[in-house]
């Protein structure tokens, strides 16, 4: 009995999984009949029920159908068990060439061209009977179908910008990239260091949060469609604790170097090993010195710079010149700028932008 309970739940999980890829599979389909190529990345579990499983993408009638799937239905997918005694067979609704790839474990990379499309009565149909057993009858070779058998969970999906903020500053979540593949996402809840309790609940896409210190967050996405079900997306987040103080002005004859300062707000020492500097000033050609003050003397940064814990120092960028050698008036010029530093044997940096 217990073997049977532990094979229905294998079962249920590929189907699950197979199911939400198929979901994917939907959306990079739409996406290329609408721009030509589409790419998406999926990520599932790379384990069900503890095991490993392998997911297949199959073309042809006779290989999708197994004996099973009605015979229009040319593409599918077929996951099954390391011990390859359950099997699971999805068809995939597509207009377009599909491919999948494996980029990484549990995460998959599907592609659609809208070049090759197939006729509409070659589309995979969706049947509305499936097989259902309990113990011994329980198929070892089920059909799970994407459509018409129940309300498909949603996907969830987000990004943020700045993609590496720093602590204190105003990040922005965009989880417009979330849907329901058979209805609509009735809300969103975040949850922003991943302790189950979901801080902020919208019905819009986007929200903001700001990280008051710096480290690594695990922010976990929820969104709901509006038949009650949910999926889950978490995303570690490196937030810098070198935070950055917006101040950015111009110094020097004929303000020609930029300064601005900067907090160590993480927690321990760290060391300042590069900086980094971009403009969209095309005339400018070099940059002649950078000076970190550090407890009121100049440190020319020709080696790792040490900031101490909750303490501000100011930096100095200059003298930019153009192609002739002749100083540059950075007044009113936009600058990009990164900080690379060390917290002991780890790496992090904080990027920004301003306009002295």
């Amino acid at each position: 009995m217990l073997e049977d309970q532990q094979q229905e739940a294998a079962r249920e999980e590929l189907e699950t999984i197979g199911n939400r890829l198929a979901s994917e599979f939907s959306r990079v389909d739409t996406l290329a009949q609408q721009g030509g190529e589409a790419t998406v990345t999926a990520s599932q579990p790379s384990r069900v029920t503890g095991n490993r499983y392998s997911i297949s993408l199959l073309h042809g009638a006779s290989v999708c159908s197994g004996g099973r799937l009605p015979a229009t239905v040319d593409t599918c997918l077929r996951l099954m068990s390391s011990d390859s005694e359950i099997a699971v067979m999805v068809p995939v609704r597509n207009q377009s060439q599909i491919s999948m790839t494996l980029a990484d474990e549990g995460t998959f990379q599907l592609q659609a061209e809208a070049g090759d499309t197939t006729a509409d009565d070659e589309v995979a149909n969706q049947d509305l009977s499936s097989r259902i057993g309990v113990g011994e009858g329980v198929s070892r070779d089920t059909i799970s179908l994407v459509s018409g058998v129940g309300n498909r969970p949603p996907v969830a999906s987000f990004d943020l910008n700045p993609a590496s903020p720093w602590s204190r500053q105003p990040v922005t979540f965009n989880a417009s990239g979330s849907f329901d593949p058979d209805g609509s996402v009735a809300e969103y809840r975040w949850d922003w260091n991943n302790d189950g309790v979901y801080e902020t609940n919208t019905t819009t896409s986007t929200a903001t949060h700001t990280f008051s210190n710096g480290g690594r967050y695990n922010v976990t996405l929820q969104v709901e469609d509006d038949e009650g079900k949910n999926t889950t997306r978490t995303q570690s987040i490196d937030v810098s604790g070198l935070e950055y103080n917006r101040d950015m002005t111009t110094v020097g004859s004929n303000d020609a170097t930029i300064s601005f300062s900067v907090t160590n707000n993480v927690g321990k020492d760290v060391e300042i090993t590069h900086i980094f500097i971009d403009t969209d000033d095309d005339a400018i050609d070099s940059v002649g010195v950078v000076n970190i003050y550090d407890r009121g003397r100049i440190v020319r940064l020709g080696s790792t710079v040490s900031i101490s814990d909750g303490s501000t120092e100011t930096i100095d960028i200059g003298d930019f010149r153009d192609s002739s050698a002749r100083l540059v008036n950075m007044d009113g010029k936009h600058v990009r700028v990164g900080l690379k530093y060390k917290i002991g044997d780890r790496t992090n940096s904080t990027r920004f932008e301003g306009t002295p």
